[in-house]
């Protein structure tokens, strides 16, 4: 890794540097940062407290989908037994059918408490994948993100760690629409940029539908797992209201289909989990291998436990790990948090998804919300603005962050070379011509001096 405090330049080339874009035409245009491939939209739910429940816009145990500059309700939450505002439908699954050989990495949300363990993982931050759990709690605005984990999986549990590296995780989805598609949760900003204290949609739900894309009018919508609450008052009257549990797995094949709608049923309950009737489910996966509804032989569950639930002493873990019971047996540890980039005290896993993937950074690299180059002070817009700063950067990147401290140095590595040089001028003098279009060989050149 190169070291953090790069050599101070020359003071005759940082002034001839500072006035390197004198008679260029600026063109400034907003700045986003999609993934090269961008991860399906999934649907998803917020939590009670999320200020779009608040305001009465969707409800806490309604099924959502993308939608612009509100979700968009396509499973409402009577269509699934859910009849108290107080409801709160807290972890979602659609159908998985990977064989015990195929690989995938888990995607996941994470509340409002959580702050994350390790910084964004350096070498994908050379490669402007900047982002994780950490670098978005500390802007106020994690609980409305989407993040990818770097550690490949099996069913049967951890299949490859990045090698050589802490593991760690990437940010795929955000409140701002920086990839295609987001939650639209608040606060609406960038990945970049700061929350500013608002209050913060919590996403404490996802699954994708059983065509890995997002939702398409007169889809039926088939085969949702779920859970809700321990809090939730309609669980007194939902299948399994002998015992009611937060950890209840419930099932409805077709709660929308306009000409043969189905009621909710139990899926497991907490005994068939192994868990505790005090626990609360509050991130799942469901491998319903003879897809009929019912845990059973051969079926697998993966999931996440809330704050508080007793099993968490038991089984034991934290509520930042995932859990894996097959049917006939005891709940066990499949991903501790550090898998994850999490572990601290406070961090919470709240809503957990499965993609192919079968090498974990190069997944980052591709499905990751990527840096604005050129864009030195995090307005997301490259012009003149962006000049002095870009200067700093190239002088020292110990000032540089010191001076913009919620901005990414690397961003400077306009030529895309893992290092914030000179050569890097050329390139950010066209970004500076193209209002932040990707670089290019350009005809434009800078005579920095000697």
């Amino acid at each position: 890794m190169r070291s953090r405090e790069r050599e101070e330049v020359r003071g005759g080339r940082s002034a001839h540097c500072a006035a390197l874009a004198v008679g260029l035409l600026i063109v400034s245009v907003s700045m986003g940062a999609p993934p090269i491939d961008p991860l399906p939209a999934p649907f998803y739910s917020f939590d009670l407290a999320s200020p779009r429940v608040i305001a009465g816009l969707v409800g806490a145990a309604d099924i959502l989908a993308y939608a612009e500059p509100d979700p968009e309700v396509v499973v409402p939450a009577s269509a699934l037994g859910f009849v108290s505002p107080g409801d709160d439908l807290d972890a979602l699954s659609h159908l998985c059918h990977p064989d015990a050989a195929a690989e995938f990495s888990i995607s996941f949300s994470v509340d409002r408490e959580t702050v994350g363990l390790e910084p964004p993982e350096w070498m994908l931050v050379s490669m402007g994948v900047p982002h994780n759990p950490l670098s978005q709690a500390e802007r106020g605005q994690a609980a409305g993100d989407q993040y990818a984990g770097l550690t490949v999986f099996s069913v049967a549990g951890v299949k490859s760690r990045p090698g050589g590296r802490p593991p760690n995780s990437a940010l795929v989805r955000n409140n701002f629409n920086e990839g295609g598609t987001s939650f639209s949760a608040s606060p609406d900003s960038h990945a970049s940029g700061d929350g500013g204290g608002e209050s913060q949609d919590n996403v404490d739900g996802t699954g994708k539908d059983g065509g890995g894309g997002g939702f398409r009018q007169g889809d039926v919508l088939e085969d949702w797992y779920f859970s809700a609450t321990a809090a939730s008052p309609s669980l007194e009257l939902l299948p399994g209201s002998d015992k009611p549990s937060g950890a209840h797995v419930f099932y409805n094949a077709r709660p929308v289909d306009p000409l043969d709608p189905t009621d909710t049923e139990l899926y497991a309950t907490f005994l068939d989990l192994g868990l505790q009737q005090a626990d609360d489910v509050d991130g799942l996966i469901v491998l319903d291998l003879d897809a009929d509804g019912s845990f059973s032989q051969g079926d697998v569950v993966l999931f996440s436990l809330a704050p508080g639930s007793p099993s968490l002493g038991t089984i034991p873990g934290s509520p930042a790990d995932v859990f894996r019971v097959t049917y006939g047996a005891a709940p066990m540890l499949f991903a501790d948090a550090i898998e994850f980039g999490l572990g601290a005290s406070s961090d919470n896993t709240d809503s957990l998804d499965m993609f192919p993937c079968m090498d974990g950074t190069d997944c980052a690299l591709q499905h990751g919300i990527r840096a604005d180059r050129g864009d030195m002070n995090c307005d997301h817009v490259v012009n003149f603005d962006d000049i002095d700063p870009f200067v700093t950067a190239l002088v020292s990147q110990g000032q540089y962050e010191l001076d913009y401290p919620l901005c990414n140095w690397w961003n400077g590595d306009c030529d895309e070379s893992t290092d914030v040089n000179f050569d890097d001028i050329d390139p950010f003098v066209t970004l500076l011509v193209s209002g932040g279009a990707a670089p290019s060989d350009s005809d434009t050149h800078l005579d920095v001096g000697s």
